[in-house]
């Protein structure tokens, strides 16, 4: 399985990405993971490579290969396009977050993205991130609505798994645990 995490900085990718490191390791699966968090910091661009299988020889997923291509912000979603399988599949967050480049002003943010998306032979499954965004107190559990999501869509890992490792990650802040499993499973009943 190849599922490339795609975001800007601060939107959690990392975190949602070792995650399903975990929680395939968790299944016994070989895991390799890559990842690119340059300006980050910055709003800059954040990616990383998750691929498990019985043997994984390498971390990176080559172009044309990636079965699910997770994108925390939507017009991430098309500079990585080019990494999906045909019959691939795309879980995009609908809210807009300006990159580097945006921001900057050296480019305009394309407002066709969904057309876009919707025009690419794969699967587009979007995610309501801009809503549960709205709540203050969720704001920063969007992540976890994209990985629920995606684990409806990794049948070789169990909501038990996934829940164990969110609870190994998060064991340290119990208040908060709780507020990003009920985000989690929102996520994962909506994309059943």
């Amino acid at each position: 399985m190849n599922v490339l995490m795609v975001g800007v900085g601060g939107q959690g990718v990392l975190t949602c990405a070792d995650i399903l490191a975990r929680s395939a390791m968790e299944c016994g699966f070989d895991v390799k993971v890559s990842e690119v968090h340059g300006m980050a910091q910055r709003g800059g661009s954040v990616y990383s490579h998750v691929r498990y299988s019985k043997r994984v020889d390498s971390p990176l997923i080559m172009v044309g290969e990636a079965d699910v291509i997770m994108a925390f912000e939507r017009v991430e979603s098309l500079r990585f396009a080019h990494y999906a399988k045909p019959d691939g599949l795309f879980i995009v967050n609908n809210q807009k977050l300006d990159p580097i480049t945006v921001s900057s002003g050296q480019v305009a943010y394309p407002e066709d993205v969904f057309e876009r998306l919707g025009a690419l032979p794969q699967k587009v499954h979007v995610v309501d991130g801009e809503k549960l965004a709205a709540d203050p107190k969720l704001r920063r559990s969007v992540n976890f609505l994209l990985l629920g999501a995606l684990a409806a869509h990794t049948p070789d890992i169990s909501g038990e798994i996934w829940e164990k490792m969110i609870a190994e990650a998060f064991s340290r802040k119990p208040a908060t645990l709780e507020a990003i499993l009920k985000v989690f499973r929102e996520g994962m009943a909506a994309a059943q």
